[in-house]
């Protein structure tokens, strides 16, 4: 028994052992900095429209990625991304030869902007030189318009519900402090309500008095 726990103990300190090696594994400074200035070079190709530096960035071996990029940069006018290759969101994998890491990006184009969204780029090293191999940034921005058109239409109907809000709370209709909870309660369907049968009708009934 002394034997079986013995030798579970010391396969367990094996295992757990091995799994810390995996995770100290780690890449030198230098190499450190020339993923940062790849992720530097990468923003100022964006910002300049530079559709042949970004096809340098890019592993070679990945040319559909180059191409989704590409089709992207164009509704971007301006770019900036943080992604700290020292910090804690980094992954390491293949011998150090293979990095992930996490960052933030703020971007804008016409009619929309956004800021605070995570991304992420994967690179990898091939003869002693650092390539984007992967990255979501062709699907952010995507994802940024129809958040920023979202954020566009719920500020819209959260105007429209005080202005009917208001509106009631200002005029002299009978039912008042009914339509006044209704509008408090059921917010936007109720606002709707109110503005074709009151409000609408309110304005019918002055224009044909005059």
């Amino acid at each position: 028994m002394n034997t079986f726990i013995y030798n579970l103990f010391f396969s367990l300190a094996l295992i757990f052992g091995f799994n810390i090696n995996l995770n100290a594994v780690d890449i030198s400074v230098a190499d450190k900095q020339q993923i940062s200035d790849v992720l530097y070079s990468f923003e100022q190709a964006v910002n300049n429209s530079d559709y042949q530096a970004i096809t340098n960035l890019i592993d070679p071996n990945n040319s559909n990625l180059s191409k989704l990029v590409q089709e992207k940069m164009g509704n971007i006018k301006k770019y900036q991304l943080a992604c700290n290759v020292f910090g804690k969101d980094v992954e390491i994998s293949n011998n150090g030869k293979r990095i992930k890491i996490t960052g933030t990006y703020a971007a804008s184009g016409i009619k929309w902007e956004t800021n605070g969204f995570s991304t992420y780029f994967v690179l990898e090293k091939h003869n002693n030189q650092w390539f984007i191999s992967d990255t979501d940034f062709y699907k952010e921005f995507s994802l940024a318009k129809w958040a920023s058109l979202i954020v566009f239409l719920l500020l819209s109907l959260l105007g429209f519900w005080i202005w009917m809000l208001v509106d009631c709370a200002k005029s002299n209709i009978n039912n008042r402090v009914m339509w006044t909870l209704l509008l408090v309660l059921f917010n936007l369907p109720a606002a709707i309500l109110y503005f074709f049968f009151v409000k609408l009708r309110r304005k019918k009934f002055k224009k044909s008095e005059l």
